[in-house]
Parts: C-alpha cells; structure tokens; sequence
C-alpha cells in the first residue's frame, strides 16, 4: 500500500493484512479489523489504483464495491491492467499472455508518459517470450533492487526470458542511421531478469541495436540484477563508427552468467564502479572502447579472463583506461586482465592506469597482459596473488 506522500503504509497493519495487500492479488478481506486510512492508494486485482477520499478508514472491498474509493489517475499504469498475471512457474507458462500485456503496456507508456516505464514485477515472475523493443529514449524503473541471485535458488520478482527466446530487450530496434543525430539514451534501474532455464547460458538480456554513427549515448544500467545469460549487455556491430557512448554500470549484481559486458564494436566511455560481478565464466567485461574506461570499486571473484578490452575500431581516438580498488579472488582462465592497444594514430596511444586492487589466489596463468600500442602506468604492487605462471 502507497500512503499519500507515496511511501509505503504496510507497517500500519498486521502481518496478514500485508500479505493479503501485496501484489493486488485477494488483497482486501472485509472479515479483518480495521480498514484503510484516509488517503491510503492501494492496487485493485485489475492493476488500477484507487484512493480512499473518506474522512476516516474504509473496510469495503473497492474491487466490488468503490464506495469511499477514487481511480487516482495520477498513479502510473501497472503492467496487471493489461492482462498480465504473474503465475509463471516451471509447470504453468502464460508466456503469450505476458508478452502481449507487456507490449501493449509499453506501447502505452512509450506514447504516454514521456520515455519513463515500470515494469516492477512485485513478488511475481513475468515470463515473456518475445523480445519487448524500445525504439526510442527510455528509463526503466524495475522496482526490484540489485540483488545476490543463486541458479539453485532464483529469487522471485524477475523479467523471465522464455526458452528460445534470443535477446529481452532491444534498445534501437536495429534501426537505420537517420539523417539528423537522434541519438537515444537507454536507462535500466532496479530490473531483475533472468532465463526460464537458468543454467542454459544462451540469451541475451539487453542490446544496443541502433545503428546511428551519432550514436546513442547515457547508456545506464543502475542496481540491476541478472543472471544465467550468455551475455547481460551486448552491443553488436552494426556497421557504425561508434555502437555507443557514456555507458555506465553501478551498483548492478551480474552473476552466474557466461558473459556481461561485451561490444563488438566500440564504445566511446565506460564507466564500471560498485558492481558485484562473480562466477562468469567467459569474460565480464569485452570489446572494443574508446575515451575514458574506468573499472573501480567492484567485486569480481571467480570470473573466467575477467577484463578483456581493445582500442576502438574504425576510428582511433585517444584512451585512458584506469582500473583500481577492485576485488579479485580466484580468477581463472589466461589472464584477470588483457588490454590491446590495437588500433593507435602516430604517437596517440592509449593510457593505461593499474591502481591497487585486492587481488587473492589468482588461478590465472596472468595477471595483466598488456599487449601492442600502449603507455602503461602500473601502479598496482600491493595485490597478494598466488599466481601459476
């Protein structure tokens, strides 16, 4: 329940009540004491929102009986409204349902309300089996919150990608180049998503897909949780000069997946500070990035060839990267981290700045490889690591 200055009101109530409120689903049951406080907003099983306009507590149920509610039409729309449903589960797949609701919602919300989206999944699973486009800016708001996910035990509250489905999300909609820069900015918050079949490793959670050499740029993923995916974020080469610009991971909880971050081409501005991104098993981050890269302030235990970066592609533009104040416990693979000055003008090398990171029983045959064009500040000689060289 949302009190009027939208904060939750829940804790006014006993522990039944809170389970019945939650979710909208046999949320009101008139047998229990008391009742709704005045300007209380609740969720009707149909994903309205109502407000109790009474002087004092209503204990009639407004999903059969309005007396004393109001539809508050300056609540946002809840995905509910549109069909779905939220019973996934390994034995019953509604994932026609849910995608159709989903689409017809964000095609709503696209047009409606200015490029911001929710798509909280309360204590529900939303299984969708066909990839929801974004065709231009957008902010998404999950309502979930970055959270530590186990394959064994996956938490309830996710973005549920369907077997067979490919990618989740399409930022772009694998648009061509228009003739003025229409550079969009992609924004995720507070999202949980994961594959119907956790272990398979084999989808991709979101792409960049715009093919614009303005490209789109404010590419942000903040306290977003994903888990079991061949790739979380990937950015395919779509023949531009740049895929993306100004793109930044923070506080996000990307684990158990094969790989996180990767850009087949490059990416002008990475910024990867106070993530938790453990137990990949192909890279966390890889590709092409130009300008300024920096890689602070994360947990990255027990990845697989952790860091993985190039110089930009088609056109060669002066870099720094930085990496520092990370956490690495036993990373495997070639390497923890392998940086290529590949693509360099004349003297124009990339800089490469290795702070100190807490660096513990390293499997990796290496720790940093530099290879190619590159001016190398290292920094970093305080790490501890057991290394098999």
């Amino acid at each position: 329940m949302i009190s009027n200055s939208g904060t939750s009101t829940l804790g006014l109530y006993d522990l039944k009540r809170k389970i019945d409120a939650f979710g909208g689903v046999d949320y009101f049951r008139p047998t229990l004491a008391g009742g709704y406080l005045k300007n209380a907003r609740v969720m009707l099983a149909n994903g309205d929102i109502v407000q109790n306009k009474t002087s004092g507590n209503l204990t009639n149920d407004p999903n059969t009986d309005m007396t004393g509610w109001v539809k508050d039409n300056n609540s946002k729309l809840n995905v509910r409204k549109y069909g779905a449903k939220g019973l996934f589960n390994k034995d019953t797949r509604v994932g026609v349902a849910e995608t159709q609701a989903f689409k017809s919602y964000v095609s709503d919300q696209q047009t409606n309300s200015w490029g911001s989206i929710d798509l909280a999944a309360d204590i529900y699973d939303y299984l969708i089996d066909e990839t929801l486009v974004f065709d231009k800016t957008v902010t998404i708001f999950g309502g979930s919150g970055s959270t530590y996910n186990r394959p064994e035990q996956p938490k309830k509250g996710s973005i549920v990608l369907a077997d067979g489905l490919n990618l989740g999300f399409d930022f772009g909609a694998n648009r061509p180049a228009p003739p003025l820069n229409f550079a969009d900015m992609w924004c995720v918050k507070d999202l949980m998503v994961q594959p119907q079949t956790m272990k398979s490793k084999t989808q991709t959670a979101f792409a960049i897909t715009g093919a614009n050499d303005a490209p789109d740029r404010g590419i942000n993923f903040v306290g977003v949780s994903a888990m079991g995916f061949d790739k979380c974020v990937y950015l395919p080469d779509q023949g531009t000069l740049t895929q993306g610009a100004t793109m930044n991971f923070d506080g996000c909880v990307m684990s158990h997946n094969a790989n996180v971050i990767v850009a087949d081409n490059c990416v002008y501005g990475l910024r990867v500070v106070n993530n938790q991104m453990e137990a990949n098993t192909a890279s966390v981050i890889k590709g092409k990035f130009n300008a300024a890269v920096t890689i602070e302030d994360n947990m990255l235990e027990g990845n697989v060839n952790c860091i993985d970066l190039q110089s930009g592609t088609r056109v060669a533009f002066q870099s720094q990267v930085t990496i520092g104040a990370n956490y690495f416990e036993w990373n495997k693979g070639d390497f923890v981290a392998r940086i290529q000055g590949v693509y360099a003008w004349d003297d124009l090398y990339p800089t490469v700045v290795i702070n100190p990171n807490f660096a513990y029983e390293i499997d990796a045959l290496d720790y940093m490889i530099f290879k190619d064009r590159l001016h190398v500040q290292y920094n970093d000689v305080t790490h501890i690591a057991t290394m098999a060289q």
